[in-house]
């Protein structure tokens, strides 16, 4: 019979390899005993972090308005490669259809683009886990406002996606 160590002996780095461990203590079995109770263990972690995912997202993105940050360039959209980075500060959350996890920069240098001068611009997170607010890089879309941003919610054809940016927060 395998024999388990005690959690104080052992490294948790994961919330699903935790979850198993308890499985396996209180079942006194392996997790593939029976399928039924693997997808409840499973099911179970996976609800546990996207729990922790959702509450992480609004705890850093509430941090980040009122930051100054960094921008740099990051994408294939080589219109924008002249322009190699901007810096600002994170003015406010915006809404734009269902999503409100948008953010205006208000920028020190505006960014030229096709003949127009945007002094404000929208950015929005691009990977799951990767977070306006955290101190580490974060891979944003750039969202360039059609007409000015006045409002708190707009539709998506109010903006023109241009590319791709990794922001730092400074």
């Amino acid at each position: 019979m395998h024999q388990l160590k005690k959690v104080s002996d052992c490294r948790i780095f994961d919330l699903n390899i935790f979850l198993i461990l308890i499985y396996c203590m209180t079942a006194n079995r392996i997790p593939t005993a029976h399928p039924m109770d693997l997808l409840l263990v499973i099911f179970a972690a996976g609800l546990g972090y996207t729990a922790y995912s959702i509450v992480e997202k609004r705890v850093l993105n509430g941090v980040a308005i009122g930051r100054k940050v960094l921008l740099t360039y990051a994408d294939q959209n080589n219109e924008m490669k002249s322009e190699l980075q901007w810096t600002g500060i994170v003015q406010r959350k915006l809404r734009i259809g269902n999503k409100s996890d948008n953010f205006v920069i208000n920028l020190n240098e505006p960014i030229i683009h096709h003949n127009s001068v945007f002094s404000e611009v929208v950015v929005r997170e691009r990977r799951l886990g990767n977070y306006i607010g955290s101190n580490k890089p974060t891979a944003v879309q750039l969202l360039l406002p059609k007409q000015g941003m006045r409002k708190d919610k707009y539709k998506w054809d109010a903006f023109d996606h241009v590319g791709g940016l990794t922001l730092y927060l400074q």
